[in-house]
């Protein structure tokens, strides 16, 4: 009997930005001449933009699928770049952490569908929609960024799902809803009755955890396996009660307050104890908390549970309302196998990434290829 293949759901925000500072000085030297060949005859077949044009790459929508194909006025812009140097640099750290760690997953699991999926994407200056949880809170993830880091970061991260594109990864954005929903919306809607691999470290995502299901595979020196079983046996308590303690405890990498005075760590124990928000929240015999936690929640119910509603709602899990469904842009490859592993082999020659040329690796992905056009 086959044994049943498994999806691989990639959290692509953050293997991005992990890759990104792993290898933050890894470029491509190019020549102006190879990029002017490859928007002219490959033009239909790839897509390796400059920095100048990030904001190509998300055109028109049509439908619920969105094109990487679009090349602009890349080649009037390679005209006037060609006059003033004969090479640019191309920086790849995010393409090729990316790639290693998603092979690294094929190699070891028996992977099926692959989907990565990222953040709303706004490469340009124009105004978009509010993002859900921006609405809620304008302060919610409102970190101080390094301009020119960040520009670094997005070129890379375009090259890396341009390039993903051409191996026919469905790749998946939406202009409301952040990673963790789509990851949420695919987890336990899409391949509900499915095994999935979650790569991730977010802890946000414990949330995700199913037994014998949905799993997440951690990054590191060396990837580890976090089931629901292992999480239990961490926190005493059960993935469905994670978005509890997150409520209570907060999250400060995404200025998530909670209920001040109430840690982490605290919220474990109390949600440990009580077993829900609710019962917690209800309870008539305050006594039994401990006296700094009760002291907390007396002071957050003077002030109705203001914060607490608040942190309720941006650490909960968009993925099964019915808006986001309609507001997903998926790529889409039109192109044949033998077609997408050509691009593939032309662009890792372009790039120099040697350790993805040899005839092991190519023989890998092409059969990464053929899989990911059989699984669409």
């Amino acid at each position: 009997m086959k044994k049943e293949k498994t999806k691989l759901i990639v959290d692509g925000n953050l293997l991005a930005r992990k890759s990104f500072y792993k290898f933050k000085d890894l470029s491509s030297t190019v020549k102006i001449e190879d990029l002017k060949y490859l928007s002219k005859p490959l033009r239909k077949k790839l897509l390796l933009d400059i920095p100048e044009d990030i904001d190509e790459i998300l055109s028109t929508k049509s439908g619920n699928n969105f094109s990487v194909n679009k090349l602009g006025k890349i080649e009037s812009k390679l005209e006037e770049l060609s006059k003033e140097q004969e090479e640019i640099q191309i920086p790849t750290g995010v393409m090729y952490g990316m790639l290693r760690s998603i092979l690294l997953a094929v190699d070891r699991f028996n992977i099926g569908e692959i989907v990565i999926c990222y953040d709303p994407i706004n490469y340009t200056s124009k105004e978009t929609e509010p993002q859900i949880r921006r609405t809620l809170n304008p302060k919610y993830k409102d970190r101080k960024k390094d301009p020119e880091t960040e520009a670094i970061f997005f070129d890379s991260l375009f090259i890396a799902i341009s390039f993903f594109n051409k191996l026919s990864i469905k790749q998946v954005t939406s202009s409301k809803y952040e990673a963790d929903d789509i990851l949420h919306y695919f987890t336990h809607k899409v391949f509900k009755d499915d095994k999935c691999l979650v790569m991730t470290n977010d802890h946000d995502l414990y949330q995700l955890l199913v037994p014998n299901r949905v799993t997440l595979l951690r990054q590191g020196m060396d990837p580890e396996i976090f089931t629901a079983s292992l999480f239990k046996d961490q926190y005493g308590i059960s993935p469905k009660q994670w978005h509890d303690v997150q409520s209570l405890g907060g999250c400060q990498t995404d200025n998530v307050g909670g209920i001040y005075g109430i840690s982490h760590n605290s919220a474990i124990e109390l949600i440990r104890q009580f077993k829900s928000l609710k019962n917690l929240i209800t309870l008539s015999d305050k006594s039994k908390i401990k006296k700094r936690s009760r002291s907390a929640l007396e002071r957050e119910y003077k002030q109705r549970y203001i914060s607490l509603k608040s942190a309720i709602k941006l650490t909960k899990l968009y993925g099964l309302e019915k808006s986001l469904k309609t507001d997903l842009s998926i790529t889409k490859s039109l192109n044949s196998s033998e077609t997408n592993l050509k691009a593939t082999i032309f662009l890792l020659n372009l790039l120099s990434f040697k350790s993805f040329l040899t005839k092991e690796a190519k023989l890998k992905i092409g059969e990464l290829i053929k899989n990911q056009q059989k699984e669409a």
